[in-house]
């Protein structure tokens, strides 16, 4: 659908933007104008709404688009911008979000200890009577030790060992929050990403009430989030990206898929992105709903 609108001509005939340039030319020359024009102009909004002028360009198109960031800085999960999401919960434009996350990790040194943050955000911007908020905000700052093989061959191997915190950074009453710790194994080979992310979650009293600002504030969060994470990911030749990522609480036969598909941009220094999501755990606020969104917008990539 998205090649199908970029092949359409815009501007259309008549258009302001190209009617000085096509005054007293012929029709030929006019059509030629118009068909440049609109060319440019798709171009030119594609590059500035998708390039960060601090990318760094891949120059084979198997290898993934890398980014050159300030310091010891990597991207760690995906980090996109997608301005159209859509629930099947939502009954009229107020109900469309901004879905962005911003997602970045620190080699500690020289050593395998990493540090990373996390932040997801839902905007619900057309929703003017209520002055655009913001219905949900994620953090999650994150910390690992990473085993790799060593002198074995298999360098394309790896293990993870982590803590994570995830919360919503509400008040009392409505604080969501938990901690966990982890094993992921991963791999990276060819065409080839993947990694299993296993879980136990840190235990938490339970709260005396609804105010008191100690305590568990998701005590049934395992039976929607269960208690694991399986990730694969295929890079095509000429850089598209298919990424498909599973949970599932088996206790309680409830579970989630995401699905994201990414295609670089003209000037390949970032990429179109679409997401979809169905299931339950979808964020902190809503993870007891079962509910299906889909996105679309850019992203950069790691």
């Amino acid at each position: 659908m998205l090649g199908r609108c970029l092949a359409r001509p815009w501007p259309q005939r008549g258009s302001v933007f190209l009617r000085p340039v096509v005054e007293g030319a012929s029709r030929t020359e006019e059509r030629v104008i118009r068909f440049a024009g609109s060319r440019v102009a798709i171009l030119a909004a594609a590059a500035v709404l998708a390039s960060p002028v601090w990318a760094q360009n891949s120059a084979d198109p198997f290898e993934p688009i890398s980014v050159d960031l300030p310091g010891r800085l990597e991207l760690h999960r995906p980090n996109y911008v997608m301005p159209l999401t859509w629930t099947d919960e939502s009954e009229g434009s107020e109900d469309v979000e901004l879905n962005f996350q911003i997602s970045l990790r620190h080699q500690v040194g020289d050593t395998p200890f990493y540090l990373a943050y996390t932040q997801e955000s839902y905007l619900r911007w057309l929703d003017e009577e209520n002055s655009r908020p913001f219905r949900e905000i994620n953090y999650s700052p994150e910390a690992w030790y990473r085993f790799r093989p060593g002198r074995l061959p298999m360098d394309w191997l790896g293990l993870d060992v982590g803590w994570e915190h995830e919360s919503n950074g509400g008040a009392v009453g409505e604080s969501r929050s938990w901690d966990r710790v982890y094993l992921r194994p991963w791999y990276e080979q060819g065409h080839w990403r993947g990694h299993l992310k296993l879980w136990y979650r840190i235990p938490e009293d339970e709260k005396d009430g609804s105010e008191d600002p100690t305590g568990d504030d998701n005590p049934e969060i395992l039976d929607y989030y269960g208690h694991h994470e399986l990730r694969l990911e295929y890079l095509f030749t000429g850089g598209s990206r298919l990424s498909m990522t599973t949970r599932y609480a088996f206790s309680e036969n409830r579970g989630a898929l995401q699905l994201q598909y990414a295609w670089p941009t003209p000037t390949r220094e970032s990429y179109f992105f679409t997401q979809l999501f169905t299931g339950y755990g979808e964020s902190l606020e809503t993870f007891k709903s079962n509910r299906t969104r889909i996105g679309i917008g850019f992203a950069l990539l790691r």
